[in-house]
């Protein structure tokens, strides 16, 4: 606190103006633990380089709660006193002014129809200990976001800005909580969409970025927390061991992964995190069938992610064995002949989780994922770029039976997308016989995306993954497993 003023700032008009800033209701006990600050603020004068000490100045309290009466006329008696000593009375700005105020420049990007309104109240009302539920926070982002439409340039701005402040109302409660996961997970859907809108403006990045780094910020702390809390904890057990265990591999994997994903991130941000090692350590300590789950494709990046953090420690023969065993047991479960096969990435776990529970099952009627896989071609390249073929040799003959799969949408900005209807599902197969030198061609290619992603935040690719596991496409991830091998060996 310096001299009780939190925020200078110069009107318009040519005014000075001085704020303090608090958070909640203002009663009589608050009230006068902060009344020194408040006093300072109105009495002390400015001390700022470019402003002259002598300079009058409007002094305000703000708050995004309400005050009580009590308080009300205590400023009132204050205010009497500074008026007659001719200083400027401290002003009020509560929480019904700065709704108006929000409501007045963003009120078009709030939602207006009752369908956006519902989506509204089931997100912000939603059991905050539950993971998010990302496709129908998509969908309300997508309700007034202008994806598909034209954004004047002075727009752009209020556009991402708004973004950020709808979505931080919608997972502040996940925020208090403590549910890190959802929390990173809400801002890197945000971020998502914001790169989306963003493509169409990169000669004005100078407009959008502030908010975008916000956003990149609150998912950053988030991650801190979610690390913090992850390497205190001996295991992975929440309420009911009883009934909890059955979920512990699930929930195990999702957190490594994600450790294994800020990670990376941090890395090709350009720094290492400062308890990688213990992150690192933790993973090979849980690596193992009883304690890990690959429930379905959604858990694909989850292990890349696991996988290239082992390598960047130097254990290239670990790390291609954790890929193989990801490799094998699609091509098992996936073969011709079996029934249902392993969920593709558009199955959340959450979703196979309630219908083990209810004794129900989540898919259609005759739905079937055997003979193909949207990630194993991911995992293949994966050992391919690091010369060990006879792993992949011995398992060939399975591989042989399972199809890479990919949806490509029609406009490849869509990726950004957590559904996308204008688009093409792309099935191929393998050669037979399979050339080693050209399977190691495609795995080698070396090609930057034409993507905001890939050309400006390189370093979100892994958590992206870990949010929008159905959008992994091979081409992303060879991207990301030699921006992870460029940063390691430089």
């Amino acid at each position: 606190m310096e001299q009780g003023k939190d925020v200078i700032a110069i009107a318009q008009t040519g005014e000075v103006c001085a704020y303090q800033l608090k958070t909640g209701n203002i009663d009589q006990r608050l009230w006068r633990e902060i009344t020194g600050e408040v006093v300072d603020l109105v009495e002390s004068a400015i001390l700022h380089p470019n402003i002259r000490p002598e300079v009058r100045f409007k002094p305000y309290l703000v708050t995004n709660g309400q005050i009580t009466d009590a308080v009300r006329l205590d400023i009132f008696a204050k205010n009497a006193a500074w008026r007659a000593r001719d200083r400027e009375p401290l002003q009020l700005i509560l929480k019904d002014e700065l709704f108006e105020w929000f409501v007045t420049l963003q009120g078009r990007f709030l939602p207006t129809t009752p369908v956006d309104f519902q989506r509204f109240l089931s997100l912000y009302l939603a059991e905050k200990r539950d993971l998010l539920d990302k496709a129908a926070f998509c969908e309300f982002l997508e309700s007034f976001l202008p994806i598909d439409e034209e954004v004047k340039r002075s727009e752009i701005r209020r556009v991402f800005a708004a973004t950020a402040v709808i979505a931080n109302y919608i997972l502040s409660g996940f925020q208090l909580a403590k549910n890190h996961l959802a929390v990173a997970e809400g801002w890197m859907i945000v971020i998502a969409y914001l790169l989306r809108i963003a493509e169409s403006f990169k000669a004005y990045r100078r407009l959008w970025e502030p908010s975008l780094e916000l956003c990149i910020s609150a998912m950053d702390a988030a991650l801190e927390d979610l690390a913090e809390e992850a390497l205190a904890s001996k295991h992975f057990i929440q309420g009911d061991p009883s009934v909890d265990l059955r979920l512990v591999p699930l929930r195990t994997t999702m957190v490594l992964g994600w450790l294994a994903g800020f990670s990376m991130y941090k890395r090709l941000n350009g720094c290492v995190h400062s308890r990688e090692f213990d992150m690192y350590a933790k993973i090979l300590d849980n690596f193992n069938p009883h304690q890990l789950d690959f429930w379905g494709e959604t858990a694909s990046p989850c292990f890349l992610a696991m996988a290239l953090l082992v390598w960047s420690y130097g254990r290239e023969g670990r790390a291609c064995r954790m890929a193989a065993s990801i490799v094998r047991t699609i091509s098992e479960a996936n073969k011709h002949g079996q029934a249902v096969g392993l969920p593709d990435a558009y199955f959340q776990p959450q979703e196979l989780v309630e219908a083990f529970v209810k004794g129900e099952t989540p898919f259609g009627y005759r739905q079937s994922f055997t003979g193909r896989s949207q990630s194993i071609q991911t995992f293949i390249e994966f050992i391919a770029r690091r010369q060990r073929k006879k792993i992949l040799e011995q398992q060939w003959y399975g591989i042989c039976d399972i199809d890479p799969a990919e949806f490509v949408p029609t406009n490849p900005v869509d990726i950004y997308r957590w559904r996308c209807k204008k688009g093409d599902s792309q099935t191929r197969k393998w050669s037979r016989p399979q050339e080693w030198s050209a399977l190691l061609d495609i795995a080698e290619q070396k090609q930057t995306p034409a993507l905001l992603l890939c050309s400006a935040y390189p370093e979100l690719l892994p958590l992206f993954f870990l949010v929008f596991p159905h959008r992994m496409p091979p081409h992303l991830s060879r991207f990301l497993d030699h921006k992870v091998m460029d940063c390691v060996l430089d």
